[in-house]
């Protein structure tokens, strides 16, 4: 799956539910609208982050957008019907990020509620549901008067028209906790269906005033409803016990156990700070989180607290050793460490500051992004997995073990280039670094894999060491080093590398799309060589191939005398002239477009042999294979072969060349459209199943023998023999 499909996936999973709210209390099919305006948005925002992701919109943002989308159809707005050749709106081609998406939205319902258009003779709709003793009440408002009021009071989009369908149809029902005067405060949507309570909101959409919901809690909970937790701000969260409960966060206890989730949103007038009480321990996720936009509240951990795993969003965190998790993300705010030194299992640092934490944490996993200068000891505590990206500088320090696997994802383009230091001495598993300048001091050791991607390399190491190495797009390096000592693979791809210099055996050598235009003399590659469209013209004499030799769309002219090749060959779309006599081909021969090549001796193939766009008749009488893959090739005679000892496939326009009496020993296929007058040829033998790509009408000739099963088109034309082969012909196919 590519990027862009990810974001798409992970976008159309977000946008689904978000949409269906829409279309259960109106009736309105909002998501192809939501998924080209703020969808397209989050992905094309997604797609410019490094590393890609769809960026985080909470909840209530992608509730507001719904809202007047809702409303635009409920008024059938004239810019709906201003589309483009596929169908979308015009004006959605201007979001280019989340931003102005919402600010288009905030317009818009803001000229919908100023204009929205009151029903002569609706009345006042509002009902009276719960009235307290101080003369404040909740009520139902249950016309679009109502709802346009208490849009107006309240400065967000009840009113805009996007609700009036579903309180009218019974599906949504709106209430209004309003003072003794009858001004609103906080306006809620019921959701019929689902019992819960899918919006709260007070004035301009935000989290109502503590003193407010306060009084709403005990309303709720007599009421039966549920709660969706992202609605819930100013510390206020949602049990998972039954029935469900809100608290407040204030009212955690010391070792207090909370079965299921704990999402807990700072917003609204909650005054930090937030103190975590120690021994606080919750089943699957704690997420503590300042609402976007908002200072980031001080949060107190106490000691022992432990959660599956946390994640905290725009919060300053004081003592971040005290948890015990899994996995513990960090998005934005700072962390303020303490004293005390941390094991962390897997961390996730984004965008935030976090101080010294790295001089005295561990990690089995390490995930950073948005730092300046990272500094990796060798003292073991990075001894896992390490990502980094967005980062100015990185200092992997000597002193023993480093990182199992450190991958930087850099940039080299910009004025802010990332630089990637690791000092002399450094052993460490596998190093990863893409668009950075690299400086690798000497007798560095990786026990895995050294790749460079996009990169400079500065001074290059007169002496390393590393399993495997693999340089893509990289400066700084014309020569391979021959005292550098890589034990498996070596890949060279792009780049400024010219030459492998004195180096002549390898384990698998990938020179594909590289520069390098000649191998070394005496060249042994114990497993493959990939040279494909690489500018090689020539293998050295004597060259030794224990695996395949896979060159295509390369400059290849000829295979050197004395090679030995152990596997494959593909030669496909090479200037390739001609093959050395007796040359046998352990594996498959493929050939596609090698219109110069001729061969003069008899060559042997153990495999397939694959023709492509070419005659196959020169190779068909010179090559002895044991299948054949001809369909995408032209014949133009089938030469004097008679037998065949595997399979054979090819056009249905080949069997007119066929010879009369020929044998195959494993399957024939054919395909393509049969012609009205096709000719075939007489006494066929095939010891296993004949396949016709398409139905045809006709009888087979009644010399042809299968003993398997004969297919056309998918029909079974029959099972078992077309005839009994004959004892003689048995003799002939077995001895191939």
């Amino acid at each position: 799956m590519t990027t862009k499909t990810h974001l798409i996936a992970a976008m159309k999973d977000r946008l689904m539910p978000v949409a269906a709210r829409v279309l259960g209390r109106s009736g309105q099919e909002i998501l192809p609208l939501l998924e080209a305006s703020i969808g397209v948005a989050m992905v094309r925002q997604g797609l410019k982050s490094d590393p890609a992701a769809l960026p985080y919109v909470e909840q209530e943002k992608l509730d507001h957008i719904a809202d007047w989308l809702s409303a635009s159809v409920a008024r059938d707005m004239p810019w709906l019907r201003k589309v483009s050749e596929d169908g979308i709106p015009r004006k959605f081609s201007k979001f280019h990020k989340v931003a102005d998406v919402l600010t288009e939205a905030d317009a818009q319902l803001a000229q919908m509620a100023r204009t929205a258009m009151r029903d002569a003779d609706g009345g006042d709709g509002v009902k009276i549901d719960v009235r307290f003793e101080d003369g404040w009440h909740i009520a139902e408002l249950t016309s679009k008067n109502a709802l346009i009021d208490e849009g107006n009071a309240m400065q967000h989009c009840v009113g805009a028209g996007s609700y009036d369908s579903g309180v009218r149809d019974g599906t949504t029902r709106i209430f209004s906790f309003r003072d003794r005067k009858g001004q609103p405060h906080v306006t809620m949507e019921y959701s019929v269906e689902e019992n819960k309570l899918v919006q709260i909101k007070g004035k301009q959409n935000d989290f109502p005033l503590g003193r407010y919901f306060d009084r709403l809690v005990p309303w709720i909970a007599q009421k039966g409803f549920t709660v969706y937790e992202h609605e819930l701000s100013g510390g206020y969260f949602v049990t998972r016990d039954y029935p469900t409960r809100i608290r407040h966060v204030r009212g955690l206890r010391e070792g207090e156990k909370i079965e299921g989730a704990l999402i807990v949103r700072l917003g609204g007038d909650f005054a930090g700070p937030l103190r975590l009480p120690a021994g606080l321990e919750v089943s699957e996720e704690m997420r503590v989180e300042t609402q976007e936009g908002s200072e980031p509240t001080t949060v107190l951990i106490g000691a022992g607290v432990r959660a599956r795993w946390a994640v905290f969003r725009n919060v300053e965190s004081h003592g971040i050793e005290n948890i015990g998790t899994r996995d513990l993300q960090v998005y934005g705010g700072r962390i303020v460490p303490g004293n005390e030194p941390k094991s962390f299992l897997s961390a996730s640092f984004i965008n935030c500051d976090i101080g010294n934490l790295l001089e005295t944490a561990s990690f089995e996993e390490l995930k950073l992004c948005g730092a300046r200068t990272v500094k990796i000891a060798g003292d073991g505590r990075f001894a896992g997995h390490v990502r980094l990206w967005e980062v100015n500088e990185v200092v992997v320090e000597d002193g023993g073990k480093g990182p199992e696997k450190l991958v930087v994802e850099g940039n080299i383009r910009d004025r802010d280039q990332t630089t990637v230091v690791i000092q002399s001495g450094v052993s460490m598993g596998k190093l990863a670094v893409s668009q950075a300048v690299v400086r690798i001091g000497e007798n560095a050791i990786f026990n895995r894999w050294l790749s460079l991607d996009c990169a400079k390399l500065v001074e290059p190491p007169t002496r390393l060491s590393a399993a495997h190495l693999g340089l893509k797009q990289v400066s700084g390096l014309p020569v391979l080093p021959a005292t550098w000592k890589i034990a498996g693979t070596i890949g060279i791809s792009a780049g400024d590398t010219t030459s492998l210099g004195e180096r002549n055996e390898y384990w698998n050598l990938n020179l594909s799309d590289s520069s390098i235009i000649s191998l070394p003399e005496n060249l042994v590659v114990g497993g493959n060589l990939d040279i494909e469209r690489s500018r090689i013209t020539s293998l050295p004499d004597r060259t030794i191939i224990g695996g395949d030799l896979l060159a295509h769309a390369s400059r290849l002219e000829n295979l050197g005398d004395g090679t030995r090749i152990g596997g494959s060959i593909e030669l496909g779309r090479t200037p390739v002239a001609s093959l050395p006599p007796g040359l046998l081909i352990k594996g498959d021969l493929t050939l596609d477009d090698n219109q110069r090549l001729r061969i003069q001796g008899d060559v042997a193939v153990t495999g397939k042999l694959t023709v492509r766009c070419m005659d196959a008749a020169h190779c068909i009488d010179r090559i002895e294979a044991n299948s054949y893959d001809l369909h995408s090739a032209k014949i133009s005679d089938f030469g004097g072969r008679t037998h065949i000892r595997g399979d054979l496939e090819i056009a249905s326009d080949a069997l007119a060349v066929l010879p009369d009496g020929l044998s195959v020993s494993g399957n024939l296929v054919v395909r393509g459209v049969f012609l009205p007058d096709q000719q075939m040829p007489d006494n066929l033998e095939v010891a296993g199943n004949i396949k016709f790509e398409w139905d045809f009408d006709g009888e087979l000739p009644t010399g042809w023998r299968a003993v398997g099963t004969v297919v056309a088109g998918g029909t079974v034309l029959r099972t078992g023999t077309l005839g009994a082969a004959t004892e003689e012909a048995w003799t002939r196919l077995a001895a191939y």
